[in-house]
């Protein structure tokens, strides 16, 4: 199967949190002539957070998140914290 241009490659490191970019010289492929585009970077991902690249619901929803609070499409019924704040107030009780 050929690599498609541009490819993001993930790896997920258990134990690391922190997001020091790291640098592949050169890509390990089957057919190295698949390389001649592929861009090599490869982010360190915190274990607390690989769920999300794991979860590909998740990902769309927060992608599509993100797109629409870009393009300042926001809920026309937000949250009422007052409501939310007395809720925990009843429940401490």
């Amino acid at each position: 199967m050929p690599v498609q241009e541009n490819t993001k490659v993930y790896v997920v490191v258990p134990g690391v949190e922190e997001r020091a970019p790291l640098y592949i010289g050169s890509p390990r492929l089957a057919r190295p002539d698949q390389a001649a585009d592929f861009e090599k970077e490869v982010l360190a991902i915190p274990e607390r957070e690989a769920w999300l690249y794991r979860n590909p619901e998740a990902m769309a929803a927060v992608r599509r998140g993100l797109e629409q609070a870009r393009n300042g499409e926001f809920s026309g019924n937000p949250p009422d914290l007052g409501a939310d704040a007395a809720l925990v107030d009843e429940a401490d009780d």
